[in-house]
């Protein structure tokens, strides 16, 4: 199983990066990227970004 998580530095809602490096260092196989200066809504302040980050994870998965 694989799993991308997905944090930004500036996010101190309830998933700051350390714990979600936490979390996901639970999973046996997990991506960690972490967005320099992204809030809790990377989606919304990085879209470029995190669109690229998901599509790289995607076409590592064997499907």
């Amino acid at each position: 199983m694989s799993a991308l998580v997905i944090t930004g530095t500036r996010d101190v809602v309830d998933s700051e990066p350390a714990l979600r490096r936490e979390l996901g260092g639970r999973l046996p196989q997990v991506r960690f990227v972490v967005f320099e200066g992204v809030g809790h809504f990377s989606p919304i302040e990085a879209p470029a970004e995190v669109a690229a980050a998901i599509a790289t994870f995607l076409a590592t998965l064997d499907l």
